[in-house]
């Protein structure tokens, strides 16, 4: 009987680049073959690079890796396309990612980052208590808001104090306010003082310290001890005048009221109360309490 043996080769090709052109090495593996066709080791034996019987290549430590376990064997699967593979030390633009801001941490993340219109939520700044709508209420605005809310309302003054007056006219100390150059104002302000008794009649006007003073105009209405519903009003033009009563109404709560208007010029100053005593003796004490209202005209 005649036997015969055939010998199958399984070929594998593997291309070589030389500086000389191409170059192709054939690698066959013959069947029932254990190893690979192809194993390059270095001299500890362990395995750099080897080719399998179904022409796959298998790089070991022709790229260097670190960590443990790198004799398991690691797959690393790229994409069906072209492209280049870009390591962290260098940039590159993502395109078509989508990356789980809950499952990643995103941080430094400026301004500069944001572009311009981008419509972001207001309710997601701060509390969000703040819509879209109220956050838009802001244009227009030219400067501080409250400064501008200030100025729309009155500013107040209380006297914390008594302050006792003398037979000389002087300042109300604590009963003024700061106004500015070159603006405008009204003001009212409600006096209540007490006398040792109704025969001591007193005076009340408005200075304006400091200031260069345009225009000013003023009333006081104050009482007059002449009968006990009685009360005398006086229209003044400059500062410092007054009219001294010869009584008062009341022993307590004497109620004296000043109301007007004042154009400052080139300096501001402090607009202030002004009260006289008629009697040495038993001085009039303008009592705490006592206030006053200062609207800044726009």
């Amino acid at each position: 009987m005649r036997k015969e043996f055939a010998l199958i080769m399984i070929v594998c090709t593997i291309g070589v680049s030389s500086a000389y052109g191409d170059s192709q090495i054939n690698i066959t593996q013959s069947p029932g073959q254990a190893v690979s066709p192809l194993i390059v080791a270095n001299s500890t034996n362990n395995v750099l690079f080897q080719v399998l019987s179904d022409g796959q290549a298998i790089i070991n430590e022709f790229i260097q890796f670190s960590n443990f376990g790198l004799t398991a064997l690691r797959t690393y699967v790229f994409p069906n396309s072209d492209g280049t593979v870009v390591l962290e030390d260098y940039s590159q633009t993502l395109l078509q990612k989508t990356i789980d801001a809950s499952a990643n941490t995103i941080s430094n993340i400026t301004d500069n980052e944001i572009k311009t219109n981008a419509g972001i939520n207001v309710t997601k700044l701060s509390t969000g208590i703040v819509n879209n709508t109220e956050f838009n209420y802001l244009n227009g605005t030219t400067s501080n808001i409250q400064t501008q809310l200030d100025s729309k309302g009155p500013s107040t003054v209380r006297l914390t104090s008594d302050v006792a007056t003398t037979t000389v006219l002087a300042d109300v100390a604590g009963l003024s306010f700061t106004v500015a150059a070159n603006s405008v104002y009204n003001f009212d302000f409600d006096i209540l003082y007490d006398v040792v008794n109704t025969n001591t009649g007193t005076g009340f006007s408005i200075n304006c310290n400091g200031c260069v003073v345009d225009r000013v105009g003023y009333t006081v209405k104050q009482p007059n001890g002449a009968a006990a519903t009685n009360s005398d009003i006086y229209t003044r033009n400059t500062l410092d005048a007054f009219t001294v009563q010869g009584r008062s109404m009341y022993t307590a709560s004497n109620h004296v009221t000043i109301d007007g208007m004042i154009v400052t010029g080139a300096t501001g100053g402090t607009l202030i109360v002004r009260g006289i005593s008629e009697a040495v003796f038993t001085p009039a004490t303008v009592k705490a309490g006592s206030n006053g209202l200062l609207y800044t005209i726009p």
